[in-house]
């Protein structure tokens, strides 16, 4: 109503004192759901200025009666700041605020990690293999179920049938949905991949849980060696991932995919972040497997022994051998080979590790018992594949020089083991045989024969102790080191003052780098002959490996060949 609104208009300075018109303006009023005609109102603004506004207007109604007061517009003195307008500043705070919103929802999608709520989410596995997951549906699903059914039953009561059908339809798509993905599961929990693979192919037709069962379909094609089935479902589980953005698992469905793709870092982070049971410990053992991929076996032993729903003996015995710890890897191999199914690669493996360690009676031992006959004996060859030869270098005469001056030269201790690899062995002393000979004819001679028998049998003792030692030289140059030294141990018990024949077992000692009982008995023989100054320098250098003061001996040598007047240098 006309007398409800609160309109200032400015009236001429000349009728001030002409009667009130309010009354006459209500025979202008428009008729209902018709409008003005003759533009009547195409002046006036959408809302009228409130009381105290800085600009006032005055109203001129053409079709008032000519005896009425008119009132003419007057235009206000000064345009109105743009800050002041309200209609001007209502839009502007709308705008800003429509832009904060955009902002928001931008870094909220940003910072979300991808995880896309979803319409319907149906994962809830049950315990899984390595490489097959194992998602059947548990109790929430069909709790989920009955959910739906008694929605659709209040509908139907309701009388919204329509409404009522669709959620019998979802239910029923649904319910076919879980029966094709578990028995996939099944199916390929027996091996039936082809089987499984239709299965999973229905349930992902269905539209429920499709990036699991697209997840299962690709390990079914691996299985099948069909690579590119593979590579498409990988690629479609990962399309469908974002679906399961709700889900617990949702990390650890992208590890599997990671992890399938042969993304391993990125898959070995998603599976660090998977603590939900069942599966904490499948993404600890498939962490094992990506660090052992990565050869970092201290690691994957780590995993392996943190997790506890996998039998990992075979996996322990391998990387313990890998980083050289040969004990733990033959105790763990060991238990492995208890397992039929690890049987044959145990074997080989704790084979290979008796090779490496030197344990070859053992080798032999445990292959004659764990098989009747030869040819299933050799089967392990099946399994790593072992080709002896020679080392090539040791043939090539550019490759053994350039190795000699660079490497075997430079330690003291090679230097010092070629010296006693092509030391001569001494045999004995003709002279002094012949010398004993000559006495007992002397003796014999001037009529001694006590004197003469004696000299006679020492000097058959020589004779026959330098046979012996001549027979034990030939076992040390045919390569029956150890056979010679026996040998010169027993036949110094019967001569202990035998210059010779300690030289000799001091050589043998010293090849055997038995520096110790080298030095002792090079020592021992250069006491008993000062003129054999090699055992001397032999024993300088046994002293110096095992670090003995050489200053007393290395002064009488010194001495000995001062004073011997037939040394030649």
């Amino acid at each position: 109503m006309a007398e409800q609104e609160d309109i200032i208009l400015e009236k001429p300075e000349d009728g001030l004192n002409q009667p009130r018109l309010d009354e006459s303006l209500e025979g202008f009023k428009g008729q209902e759901g018709q409008a003005p005609e003759d533009e009547e109102f195409a002046s006036l603004p959408e809302e009228l200025p409130q009381e105290n506004s800085d600009s006032g207007f005055k109203f001129t109604r053409e079709s008032a009666p000519e005896d009425v007061s008119t009132f003419e517009e007057v235009e206000s003195q000064e345009p109105t700041p743009w800050y002041k307008d309200r209609k001007f500043m209502s839009l502007v705070g709308l705008s800003l605020g429509i832009i904060c919103i955009l902002v928001f929802t931008l870094f909220y999608l940003t910072f979300s990690e991808g995880k896309i709520k979803p319409d319907i989410i149906a994962s809830k596995p049950l315990e899984q293999p390595v490489v097959m997951p194992d998602e059947s549906y548990k109790y929430n699903d069909m709790q989920r179920i009955d959910g739906m059914i008694q929605k659709a039953n209040a509908l139907y009561l309701k009388g919204e049938v329509e409404q009522a059908l669709k959620v019998y339809e979802q239910v029923a798509v649904y319910n076919e949905s879980l029966s094709n993905y578990n028995l996939g599961v099944s199916q390929m929990n027996e091996n039936k991949f082809q089987e499984a693979f239709e299965s999973f192919k229905k349930a992902i037709a269905n539209g429920e849980n499709q990036s699991v069962a697209a997840i299962n379909a690709a390990v079914c094609a691996l299985k099948l060696n069909d690579k590119e089935k593979f590579r498409y479902y990988i690629d479609l589980a990962q399309v469908y991932l974002p679906k399961e953005g709700k889900s617990k698992l949702y990390d650890y469905y992208l590890s599997l995919i990671n992890y399938y793709k042969g993304y391993y870092p990125e898959a070995l982070q998603m599976l660090q972040r998977t603590d939900v049971e069942p599966y904490s410990d499948v993404a600890k053992y498939l962490s094992a497997k990506i660090y052992a991929k990565m050869d970092f076996d201290s690691k994957a032993i780590q995993q392996l022994n943190s997790q506890g729903n996998f039998e990992s003996s075979l996996s322990l015995g391998l990387l313990y051998a890998r980083i050289g710890e040969y004990a733990k890897a033959k105790v763990a191999l060991s238990t492995a080979m208890k397992i039929e199914r690890d049987f044959n690669q145990s074997l080989a493996a704790l084979t290979l590790v008796d090779i490496k360690t030197g344990n070859y009676q053992d080798m032999l031992a445990r292959l004659q018992n764990s098989y009747d006959n030869d040819k299933d004996r050799y089967k392990i060859l099946d399994t790593y594949k072992i080709q002896v030869r020679l080392n090539k270098d040791l043939f090539n005469i550019a490759v053994a020089q350039n190795s000699f001056s660079k490497d075997l030269l430079k330690k003291q201790k090679d230097q010092f083991d070629l010296l006693f690899y092509f030391a001569p062995y001494q045999v004995f002393d003709s002279k002094q045989a012949a010398l004993y000979i000559k006495k007992a004819n002397v003796t014999d001679f001037v009529d001694d024969s006590t004197d003469a028998g004696i000299y006679l049998n020492i000097s058959k003792a020589l004779s026959s102790t330098n046979v012996k030692i001549a027979n034990i030289i030939n076992y040390a140059l045919n390569q029956k080191l150890r056979l010679a030294n026996q040998e010169f141990q027993k036949l110094i018990k019967d001569y202990p003052e035998h210059s010779i024949l300690h030289y000799n077992l001091a050589l043998t000692y010293a090849q055997m780098q038995n520096y110790e009982l080298a030095y002792k008995h090079f020592s021992s023989s250069y006491h008993l002959n000062p003129k054999n100054y090699l055992a001397g320098a032999f024993a300088m250098f046994c002293a110096k490996l095992i670090d003995i003061d050489t200053t007393k001996l290395y002064n009488e040598i010194l001495d000995n060949i001062a004073a011997d007047s037939n040394f030649k240098a």
